[in-house]
């Protein structure tokens, strides 16, 4: 009879992207002093709003919204930036505690807008909230938005890469590489703010009067592409979501539809206290080449009250 062996990897190793000449914009929060965040390939310094700060977790430096009123203002500069733009694709990690409400008003991810405080009839602005899951612009307040949505609000306890990528007129929304939607008739950025830019753009903060501030929370690393991203493209990006767990993505698109997914982790019941974050190691066993053997043996994991903790 047949074994088959099964081999597990994992690392804190990073995907590799394509269309990075296109990238434009990138807060990845390792460049940091007092309440200035910097990037170096747009020369943009955002400003953090407390109690919003950078804290590190792991070999990551990631945005902490806080409890409070807290956001991180990408300036005008980075509105200035998107301006120029026909075609772009905003990418962003987030974790949302399980603790957080996402209930009501609010909880925006990012936005760039021209007032601080829209109306129904005043105000160009493109944003995505969470609370639906929503990306929209409108060119003339909110009773003129146009955008799509998946019509619930974000996971949490969870990290979750979402992108928007925007070809002439036509959008797409991806969450954790996955097509959710799309739209047409989506103004240009070099069309909505021709005649202003946008000066108030922040990440956690709602370009609304009145609005819920998405507080505990995590973000991480903000990228501005001046193109669409390829489906392709945005499957592979997603995939720093398995490394901010400490695993490593070692295919992708292998399941034959999105209904068929398997997926597999290591865990211990004993924490890892080596101080070693970005090595790896290589879990293996057999099983027999019989229907089930490879179910039984996964459920090690909780008929022996392993925890969820890699």
């Amino acid at each position: 009879m047949r074994n088959w062996i099964l081999l597990l990897f994992m690392s804190a190793a990073t995907a590799a992207w394509g269309q990075d000449d296109n990238l434009r914009m990138r807060f990845d929060f390792t460049d940091v002093k007092g309440t200035s965040v910097n990037d170096a390939l747009s020369g943009i310094t955002a400003k953090t709003v407390s109690p919003a700060k950078v804290i590190e977790m792991g070999a990551y430096h990631v945005l902490s919204l806080g409890t409070g009123s807290g956001y991180l203002n990408l300036t005008a500069d980075a509105g200035t930036l998107l301006a120029g733009m026909d075609n772009f694709t905003v990418s962003v990690y987030y974790r949302v505690d399980e603790s957080a409400s996402l209930s009501g008003n609010g909880y925006f991810l990012w936005a760039f807008s021209t007032l601080a405080s829209n109306t129904a009839t005043a105000g160009a602005y493109t944003a995505y909230r969470l609370n639906v899951q929503r990306v929209a612009s409108a060119t003339a307040g909110y009773e003129t938005e146009k955008g799509c949505e998946v019509g619930a609000a974000s996971q949490q306890g969870s990290w979750v890469h979402v992108a928007y990528t925007q070809s002439g007129t036509t959008g797409r929304l991806y969450i954790n590489g996955r097509l959710q939607g799309s739209v047409s008739g989506m103004p240009r950025p070099s069309t909505l703010f021709s005649a202003t830019k946008p000066g108030s753009c922040w990440v956690g903060r709602a370009p609304f009067s009145g609005d819920n501030y998405l507080r505990n929370t995590l973000v991480y690393d903000f990228r501005l592409y001046d193109c669409a991203l390829t489906a392709s493209d945005v499957l592979a990006l997603s995939a720093e979501t398995a490394a901010l767990y400490g695993l490593e993505v070692l295919d992708r698109a292998i399941n034959a539809s999105d209904t068929n997914t398997t997926k597999f982790a290591v865990f211990s019941r004993t924490e890892n206290h080596s101080g070693e974050k970005r090595g790896k190691f290589i879990l293996m066993f057999t099983v027999n080449d019989v229907a089930g053997a490879l179910a039984g043996a996964i459920n090690v994991i909780s008929n022996h009250g392993f925890n969820m903790k890699v």
